[in-house]
């Protein structure tokens, strides 16, 4: 995906100069979290701006990763069914939904600013946290935001003005004549579907609760927006608690590939009974430790819980090394 000065796509649904794949977003990140969500998502520094003109990324349709309300999502699975009966990690809280479930006190310091960093998913204005802006892009009128001097500017009378450092309101559209970033407010718990898809269980119908926006996928190409909130749902309590939930432990544990990598490997590994394990990253290769699932599922669980991101993506040496593994012939080998 490249920007080209105006838009992401080249018509209808179908984006601009796919070969160059992130060549400048370099991924679809939803929320920014400074340095730590750099860490889980390789040279990406900042997330996509949550405007409606940029709908698809927060759709389902074109970033696979992102919330799909058609999906239930889990919290990851524990390593066998604890005392209570209980198989899987807390629910996550719509209101104090946590960057990552990992306790550091538990699981390593690495995961410390993660975990006390926690998310009210029907607002979010903090200070210092931003989104990039790319030259030709617009900043639409009504945009909350905060800066400390003129930016996105080319000279001093164009660009997005200062707020003092203030919160407040964009009175009129803005064009980006820089690259730039700007710390704005949104509503988390927000996603777009194609303009003519059946909204999800509960929800609202009406234009006023789902609008439709124009060219949020290209050119010609229609989205409607949704936000888990007690106003698009009315009545339909039930389903409004259903969405937060499920959006609440998408954003927890589900958000990034990390988070889903460590998700679905404890989803898969819970009720293997019978076999030896071995579990190793394709960054900081080491020789496998082999673990009975029968008595040793704990110690599995362990390290599959403190997976953290490392590296790039050196796919072929991994592959290499693993079958390496099986030549090996000390006690420990496969």
């Amino acid at each position: 995906m490249q920007w080209n000065g105006s838009s992401f796509f080249s018509s209808a649904g179908v984006f601009y100069n796919v070969a160059r794949l992130f060549e400048q977003l370099h991924r679809l990140l939803s929320v920014p979290v400074s340095a730590f969500e750099l860490q889980y998502v390789l040279h990406a520094r900042r997330a996509i701006p949550p405007i409606d003109a940029f709908g698809f990324a927060r759709s389902p349709t074109y970033n696979a990763g992102y919330y799909n309300p058609a999906v239930k999502y889990d919290p990851w699975s524990l390593p066998q069914r604890d005392a209570n009966g209980l198989t899987l990690w807390p629910n996550a809280s719509f209101g104090a939904a946590r960057v990552d479930p990992r306790d550091s006190t538990l699981y390593g310091s690495d995961f410390y600013t993660g975990y006390n960093t926690v998310y009210d998913l029907a607002y979010r204005q903090v200070n210092g946290e931003a989104f990039q802006f790319l030259s030709g892009m617009t900043i639409p009128s009504g945009t909350r935001y905060r800066s400390n001097g003129r930016t996105c500017n080319s000279n001093s009378s164009n660009g997005l003005p200062s707020s003092s450092n203030n919160w407040t309101n964009l009175g009129s559209d803005v064009t980006v004549r820089a690259d730039c970033t700007v710390q704005i407010a949104y509503v988390p718990a927000t996603f777009y579907l194609p303009a003519d898809q059946a909204a999800p269980a509960g929800y609202l119908t009406s234009d006023a609760n789902r609008p439709v926006i124009r060219d949020a996928c290209g050119p010609g190409c229609n989205m409607r927006r949704y936000q888990i909130l007690p106003e698009n749902y009315g009545a339909n309590t039930a389903q409004l608690a259903d969405a937060q939930k499920n959006f609440a432990n998408w954003f927890q544990y589900h958000r990034n590939r990390i988070l889903s990598m460590v998700g679905s490997s404890s989803h898969a590994m819970f009720g293997v009974e019978n076999m030896r394990v071995g579990y190793f990253t394709i960054n900081n290769r080491q020789d496998v430790t082999m673990y009975d699932v029968a008595t040793q599922r704990p110690d599995l669980f362990g390290q599959i819980y403190r997976l953290k991101p490392n590296g790039g993506t050196p796919n072929r040496q991994a592959v290499a090394f693993l079958g390496e593994q099986f030549r090996r012939t000390d006690a420990g080998a496969p």
